[in-house]
């Protein structure tokens, strides 16, 4: 069976959220040489950037991926393969006249829209690092640049495969060589590296010192624990506490922060993040108590981007 050719991205993850830090993480020592329930429906307000103007392209693509551009209208994200015709005649002309929408299945629940279904699709499984096909309803995942990306791409899908049933984007089941690349498909964020070892996943921020001397030595000396706190219920590791929180609070669309435990969610482009990044906490908030990642209650200006953002994936 000949495959959909894989899109194929970059390195693995790129998005940074600041956080601090939450409840009392477990310390570990290792040898230095080893190696929350959504509301039934959310009418999202979208942030700011990027918006379709007709005859501009938007200077911020927050929503973009390798390969994909992305436009805000009437709080539904457009998604167009990059340098494609399709795109050029949005730029010129506004809407196609014929296009599909996808009802909430995007970042901040967005409903997505593109001229064909295989274009949402495609931008909806797309991660950094990874090459992606479907194939009869089934997604695919292999690394980018291994050689079993490239005997799938040459030859079709392999004689022995791993499948995770209805763990991938939109419900879909998720299929590789091997369980591992199945793991890290699913693990990877942007802004972070991660790595599973002894079935614990290490996160990392991209571009990091300790990054780069997990890859090149192993697990490092000193080390936090989360038990449990993982995707799929892996326990999670780093160097420090704030990373482990910065990971699970991290969403496309939105900026975290932890202010005296308290995760603080704003939407990203919103003109309350820049006063909030200006001035500090606002006179009037909301707070949702022990709704947040490792228990930590939310706070926000408005109860609405409290629920989008726990609906997020």
């Amino acid at each position: 069976m000949t495959p959909i050719a894989p899109v194929t991205l970059s390195t693995i993850l790129l998005l940074t959220a600041s956080v601090g830090c939450a409840s009392a993480p477990r310390e570990e020592a290792t040898p230095a040489a080893a190696t929350a329930a959504a509301p039934a429906a959310i009418a999202p307000q979208a942030p700011a950037v990027p918006v379709a103007v007709k005859g501009q392209a938007p200077a911020v693509d927050p929503f973009g991926k390798p390969g994909f551009r992305t436009f805000i209208k009437d709080g539904r994200l457009w998604v167009f393969r990059d340098g494609s015709k399709d795109l050029s005649e949005f730029l010129v002309a506004g809407e196609p006249a014929k296009s599909v929408t996808r009802p909430g299945v995007g970042p901040m629940r967005m409903s997505v829209r593109a001229v064909d279904s295989e274009t949402i699709v495609d931008y909806l499984v797309a991660t950094p690092g990874f090459d992606t096909a479907i194939v009869d309803g089934r997604l695919w995942v292999f690394r980018s640049g291994s050689a079993d990306a490239a005997e799938f791409k040459a030859k079709g899908e392999p004689a022995k495969s791993v499948t995770r049933p209805g763990v991938g984007p939109m419900g879909m089941s998720v299929r590789s060589a091997d369980s591992e690349t199945i793991v890290a498909y699913l693990v990877a964020k942007p802004g972070f590296d991660t790595g599973v070892v002894d079935g614990r996943l290490w996160v990392f921020r991209s571009g990091s010192t300790d990054a780069a001397e997990f890859a090149s030595k192993g697990e490092p000396a000193k080390s936090v624990t989360r038990p449990g706190a993982g995707p799929m219920g892996m326990s999670i590791r780093s160097v420090d506490n704030d990373t482990i929180v910065a990971y699970l609070a991290a969403k496309p669309g939105f900026h975290t922060e932890v202010v005296k435990e308290r995760l603080w969610v704003l939407r990203e482009g919103s003109p309350e993040l820049v006063e909030f990044l200006a001035t500090g906490e606002p006179a009037k908030s909301v707070t949702l108590p022990r709704a947040g990642p490792l228990g930590m209650s939310v706070r926000s200006t408005d109860r609405e981007t409290i629920d989008l953002y726990l609906a997020s994936r």
